[in-house]
């Protein structure tokens, strides 16, 4: 069977791969199906119980097929192999750094091997995670910047009006220049 079927509360059916199909796919394709259907489409399956039921095949899939494939793909001997599988890696560490994150410990061993082309995409790997964990965390604190000062106008307001001291300005406004900077690099 290719394809397990729900019907949904809604009564819309869907299909999703089998785990059978899913083992005949090559390296990391099950974790990147696997994250698609619970990133994208998942919120819309029915009710929380239709939910929850393909979520926990899902999990199933991932620990069962998704994981182990991937490892033993990063693992193998074959060159070409790790090379082709990191090459996809390493364009999903560009567009979603979170589907990475389960392949890093396994990506990480791979930097010193001994294939020079296969240790430098594994370090640009975790380059491209490590920015974006960096950038996420920047993110985060713009926002507790704005939580505390508004947007920059009402920053400048609150200064005229006197509601923070100079220094609190001043603090505020060179963390926020310094962030921005840091996201632009």
């Amino acid at each position: 069977m290719d394809f397990n079927v729900y019907r949904l509360s809604d009564d819309r059916i869907i299909q999703i791969a089998s785990k059978e199909k899913m083992k005949k796919w090559t390296g990391e394709v099950p974790l990147v199906y696997i994250n698609y259907i619970r990133d994208s489409h998942l919120k819309n399956y029915g009710s929380k119980k239709d939910q929850k039921e393909i979520s926990d095949y899902l999990d199933e899939a991932m620990e069962e097929i998704a994981v182990p494939k991937l490892i033993a793909a990063l693992e193998s001997h074959n060159d070409d192999e790790v090379m082709a599988v990191l090459t996809r890696i390493e364009e999903l560490s560009r567009k979603d750094p979170d589907l990475v994150k389960i392949t890093l410990s396994n990506v990480e061993r791979k930097q010193h091997h001994p294939n020079k082309d296969i240790s430098k995409l594994a370090e640009k790997i975790q380059k491209n995670y490590d920015r974006a964990m960096k950038r996420r965390q920047i993110k985060k604190q713009l926002e507790d910047n704005e939580k505390i000062g508004g947007t920059d106008a009402e920053l400048d307001q609150k200064l005229i009006r006197g509601d923070i001291s100079e220094n609190e300005y001043l603090r505020l406004k060179k963390e926020r220049i310094e962030a921005y900077q840091e996201l632009q690099e």
